[in-house]
């Protein structure tokens, strides 16, 4: 099994990217015709993380606004509580409320009806595992404590919402890959068939057009590249093709039908910095233009706009002929 000093949350974060941002421009002088110039493609560097470098955070975005939670920072057991909000209009980081959950890192979460869930997740000053649970309301910054996940306390879960529920699965801790359903408006768990694919945490886990897709990550000992869709409607997984190769804990988006994931660690516990592709239309994997800052897992995500953006994390350096963990805090926007 991987070791797991460098195993990181696979931060799994719904991005709903529909179109390429695009900015309008006057007739030109020479044929008098409208012309639109579409954004560039590809990756752009932004202004940095402004807090501790960090990796195993928690990421989700609201309205035009996105979100970073939490974290474990390099060279300590320390984890902080800390709450950033980036404006990508003015490409600026501002701090708000702390997180009051008990887990800091590896937590698991996803948004519903304008509002985020999280919770469970590690503590790195305790080194205690959590089961509590709690709302964010973006609106006035407050977080309410909700009821405890019923499924144990747990940490490096996958979770994504459909619809007017959240879901969440495995735990690094754990070798049943059972599957929870959250309903909001009633505060409620339901236990769901449990996930059959052979990685138990750290997996890529998104949705698109209602069914979710859940793939890759850590079994009892391997990196694995099975990946399964989930019909929530019919409770049913359906196997469909392998991960190009084996990975765990990338962060996933999505535009259209489509799913990129980005980074994670791969074979032989490598670092990535590839982008791979799944188009839930045929079933198919290929890869697209590489990230362009260091390889890293345990990364951030959210998008704004139809922008996707990305950043922090782990990765590794060299020093004194042996080779060490490095936190990160560069941050990057991303258009397919």
């Amino acid at each position: 099994m991987p070791k797991l000093n460098l195993a990181i949350i696979s931060i799994l974060l719904l991005f709903a990217i529909t179109s390429c941002e695009k900015t309008n421009v006057e007739p030109g002088t020479e044929n008098n015709t409208d012309t639109t110039k579409v954004a560039p493609k590809g990756w752009t560097q932004l202004q940095n993380y402004p807090g501790t470098a960090l990796r195993w955070t928690f990421g989700f975005s609201a309205g035009n606004k996105g979100y970073v939670v939490g974290g474990q920072y390099e060279g300590s057991s320390g984890s902080v509580a800390n709450v950033f909000q980036y404006d990508a209009s003015a490409d600026n980081w501002s701090q708000l409320n702390n997180y009051p959950g008990k887990g800091m890192g590896l937590m698991a979460g996803f948004s519903i009806n304008g509002k985020t869930y999280l919770g469970t997740g590690f503590n790195y000053s305790t080194n205690l595992l959590n089961n509590d649970f709690w709302e964010y309301n973006p609106s006035n910054d407050t977080w309410t404590e909700k009821g405890n996940f019923p499924g144990g306390n747990r940490q490096g879960s996958i979770s994504f919402s459909i619809g007017d529920y959240g879901y969440l699965i495995g735990s690094l801790s754990r070798t049943k890959q059972d599957v929870w359903k959250y309903a909001p408006t009633m505060d409620e768990w339901t236990q769901m068939t449990d996930y059959p694919g052979t990685g138990i945490a750290e997996m890529i886990g998104i949705s698109v057009n209602g069914k979710a897709y859940v793939g890759g990550g850590t079994s009892a000992d391997d990196v694995v590249s099975d990946f399964w869709e989930y019909d929530p409607a019919l409770d049913k997984w359906t196997k469909k093709a392998d991960i190009i190769e084996p990975l765990y804990n990338p962060v996933s988006f999505t535009k259209g039908n489509k799913i990129y994931v980005v980074g994670g660690i791969g074979q032989n516990l490598k670092f990535r910095k590839d982008v791979l592709v799944y188009d839930t239309a045929t079933d198919a994997w290929t890869k697209a233009e590489d990230f362009k800052g260091q390889e890293r897992s345990a990364a951030v995500g959210f998008v704004i706009d139809n922008t996707a953006y990305f950043g922090l994390g782990a990765s590794s350096k060299i020093a004194g002929g042996a080779t060490y963990p490095v936190a990160l805090k560069d941050f990057w926007k991303f258009t397919p």
